[in-house]
């Protein structure tokens, strides 16, 4: 993925067509995948009985849908935590400029919750979506379910598990950002997304880590569904083979089984837009 030209001595070039020189250079951002794993998507996808017609990074499909233009321009970091595993985007002056996964997600902090409290996962994941939050300062409300609610002292584990756990996936992101030696501005701040996200207090730890203003943002049809999945790598996948068809028409038109599948895609995304 191009970030900037440089032609002869003059760089930070966004776009060199029309120029005139003798020496053009290229900074790209360059995204690699195991070659045992694609070939795997590939065949589910056969299949299915349909064609892959492109192959697209998730943590740039899920950013073509959260995050705009102008936050690309101002800067911004998109951490998407997903059930096993936890991609994250940099963008900044309107390219992305890093991106990578982490092995470990939302599910990471139910079964460190099933094992410090001795239950089964199940019941894990419904202590962690009733009680869980990411900063102990930052608990639960009680409200009207006192009388269920866990004692004192499992809610001070439960709560020291998942802060323990949430800052530990995103300190990895900030590691694989290489975030010590080199912070770029991020003038949109850090936008997480993904199911892992909607622990209570994610954005608050979130600022701690990368001290950066950080916000949670999902697609409508998240908090409509009654499992807490994210549609947004989906909805953004769908969004950014739209785009690809509109910059350049012809690439996708001979893929039957795409079409067929892209119809109601765009449909759907009509109703979102």
């Amino acid at each position: 993925m191009p970030v900037e030209y440089g032609l002869d001595d003059r760089s930070g070039l966004e776009d060199p067509t029309g120029l005139v020189g003798t020496r053009l250079s290229l900074e790209a951002h360059v995204i690699t995948g195991a070659q045992s794993t694609i070939g795997a998507v590939r065949q589910a996808v056969a299949m299915a009985g349909a064609d892959v017609a492109g192959l697209v990074y998730s943590g740039c499909a899920a950013a073509s849908y959260l995050v705009e233009p102008e936050s690309r321009e101002e800067g911004a970091l998109m951490v998407d935590i997903g059930a096993e595993t936890t991609q994250f985007a940099l963008f900044s002056r309107g390219s992305l400029r890093k991106s990578g996964s982490v092995p470990v997600g939302g599910n990471q902090v139910t079964r460190d919750l099933a094992w410090g409290l001795d239950m089964d996962f199940a019941a894990a994941e419904r202590a962690k979506r009733r009680w869980g939050s990411a900063l102990r300062t930052r608990p639960a409300p009680v409200g009207p379910d006192r009388a269920t609610a866990p004692d004192p002292e499992t809610l001070a584990r439960l709560g020291a598990i998942c802060e323990a756990r949430q800052q530990e996936i995103l300190e990895l992101v900030a590691q694989g950002l290489q975030w010590g030696v080199n912070r770029p501005k991020l003038g949109a701040g850090v936008i997480l997304t993904g199911g892992g996200a909607r622990l209570r207090a994610t954005a608050e730890l979130a600022e701690q880590v990368f001290s950066a203003q950080s916000a949670c943002r999902r697609a409508p049809e998240d908090d409509q569904a009654t499992r807490p999945e994210s549609w947004v790598v989906a909805l953004g996948m769908s969004w950014f083979v739209l785009k690809v068809q509109r910059d350049r028409p012809g690439r996708l038109a001979g893929e039957a089984n795409g079409n067929r599948v892209m119809r109601p895609l765009r449909r759907l995304i009509g109703r979102l837009v």
